[in-house]
């Protein structure tokens, strides 16, 4: 029974759906989504949430999901009013099993990934960020204009993991990748630490329906004069892939072919693929018509399927059997 839903959903959308891990939260409106995916099973995948960009000191907000929009506007209400909400308390059933008391590991988890940017002279660059969504995932991108001083980055004050740097453009020029699995659900600071006070443009990109153990599943550098693709050779079936560019002459390039532009810095430009890749050797674009640019390209791995769609009128359902 716990399978037939998703089953039955597998069977009207044609799309491969799995069970999340899921998580309570504070906000209603990831309750609401949390428990349609408990019943009726999440669509297989990464995806996006919700974008942003800094201009003229105003931030811009592009929402790619409904959860995403409404979860927004709830913070927004909430903020307005300062509501105090009626606590709730959840009682987990124990299961017996011929293993023993088991907990179910399908919990409730919460609603909103999205994007951020900072520029910063100074020994730490600090974003208040709130990561949403089940199977999270955040990805942190950093240009150091003074030299190879950034030591960590930070979520609450937790390490996260350096994927790759480079210093394609040489000198005191250096980038660098991060990434942290689940990212608080609450407004908490993502920290990137230095050695020294330094010009630092920070970019944050998070993501839902990420594998959370095993990240990233690809990662190379890249060096061009002008236009730069740069490659990876993905490993795992349906990753997105993730790239940050940045040029010697004229500052942050533009998105070109397989990119999708996320978050606009000061000194580069964060994107990624804005869907799923094959496996092997798979590339993203940066533009610029002069100068030397600079990259780095990961893939992130997605969270294990667990229905899969069959082009029949067949259902399968992955470990259960036929």
């Amino acid at each position: 029974m716990r399978y037939f839903l998703p089953q039955i959903m597998v069977w009207l959308t044609r799309e491969s759906r799995y069970l999340p891990e899921i998580e309570w939260s504070k906000s209603w409106t990831h309750n609401v989504f949390r428990f349609y995916e408990l019943v009726f099973g999440r669509k297989y995948g990464i995806k996006p949430e919700t974008s942003a960009i800094k201009v003229n000191g105003k931030v811009y907000y592009a929402f790619h999901t409904w959860e995403s929009a409404i979860s927004h506007f709830e913070q927004l209400i909430r903020g307005l009013f300062r509501i105090k909400w009626l606590p709730i308390k959840i009682y987990i059933p124990q299961l017996a099993t011929p293993q023993g008391i088991v907990f179910s590991p399908y919990l409730f988890a919460i609603a909103l990934d999205t994007s951020a940017a900072l520029f910063q002279t100074s020994t730490q660059s600090r974003i208040s960020f709130t990561a949403t969504g089940s199977d999270r995932i955040s990805i942190s991108t950093v240009f150091d204009g003074s030299g190879d001083l950034v030591t960590s980055y930070q979520v609450d004050l937790v390490s996260g993991t350096q994927v790759t740097k480079e210093n394609g453009l040489g000198g005191n020029n250096w980038g660098y990748m991060y990434y942290f699995i689940a990212p608080n659900t609450t407004a908490v600071n993502h920290d990137i630490n230095s050695s020294a006070s330094n010009d630092t443009d920070h970019h944050i990109v998070s993501y839902s329906g990420a594998k959370q153990s095993g990240q990233m599943d690809s990662f190379a550098t890249g060096t061009a004069t002008g236009n730069l693709t740069l490659s990876t050779t993905v490993v795992a079936t349906d990753c997105w892939l993730i790239s940050w560019g940045r040029n010697s002459v004229i500052g942050p390039p533009g998105a070109g072919t397989g990119t999708t532009q996320r978050v606009a810095g000061t000194y580069h430009r964060t994107g990624d693929s804005n869907g799923t890749v094959g496996t092997g050797a798979q590339t993203m674009q940066w533009t610029n018509a002069t100068g030397t640019t600079v990259g780095i390209i990961a893939s992130i791995a997605p969270a294990l399927a667990v229905a899969t769609a069959a082009r029949s009128r067949l259902l399968t359902l992955m470990g259960v059997g036929t």
